[in-house]
């Protein structure tokens, strides 16, 4: 991907990740279900703050409501994302904001006047945040591991496609972090294709 594909790759995550969104499901019918839904990064506050509540007093106090332990999956994530996003801040932007949201706006902000190796670096940090996330809150199919090396680093069997309900939306190295959108799968597919039949001549 060039400099102009990845920012605008990380734009789109960056909106999946600060900003509400409507999701597109096909039903048991055929026809399609349009579901309104929060941003991933307060999606995944509500999960971690969500309080057990005991619906059946309705007294003037509210009940007493306990926590759930924070998972260490939850935990992790946590970390991560913060750890990441505050890495890239002080690279691109020198400073930390106080909310996730606003840092990574200002991340990509930075990002249009930055040189090619910083964006990459950001890009490839934003969307390990969206992948993680949407795995730990479902909404990803699961992944598909392709069959074939990857064309970035020759590594085998390192290459996921990401699905929904209409198809691939992107693919993924694991080992080098390669990233290849819906607009340019066919050059993934193509690539892998070339492989496949150099191996059947040999």
């Amino acid at each position: 991907m060039n400099r102009g594909q990845m920012l605008t790759a990380m734009k789109e995550d960056v909106d999946r990740l600060t900003q509400p969104f409507r999701h597109i499901e096909k039903t048991d019918t055929g026809a399609n279900y349009i579901g309104h839904h929060l941003g991933l990064f307060d999606q995944f506050r509500l999960e971690l703050t969500e309080s057990t509540k005991n619906k059946e007093d309705n007294g003037p106090r509210k009940p007493a409501g306990s926590k759930p332990p924070m998972a260490d999956k939850h935990l992790e994530l946590m970390i991560f994302i913060t750890k990441s996003i505050r890495d890239m801040a002080l690279l691109t932007v020198g400073r930390t904001a106080r909310y996730l949201e606003e840092s990574l706006r200002d991340i990509l902000t930075a990002c249009l006047r930055s040189d090619e190796r910083t964006v990459e670096l950001c890009y490839k940090s934003v969307s390990e945040i969206r992948r993680r996330l949407e795995e730990l809150l479902t909404w990803e199919i699961p992944p598909r591991k392709l069959n074939g090396q990857c064309p970035i680093c020759t590594n085998k069997n390192t290459l996921l496609v990401y699905m929904d309900t209409y198809g691939p939306i992107y693919a993924i190295c694991t080992h080098c972090h390669s990233r290849w959108d819906r607009d340019v799968l066919g050059i993934l597919a193509g690539s892998l294709e070339s492989e496949n039949t150099e191996k059947n001549v040999d």
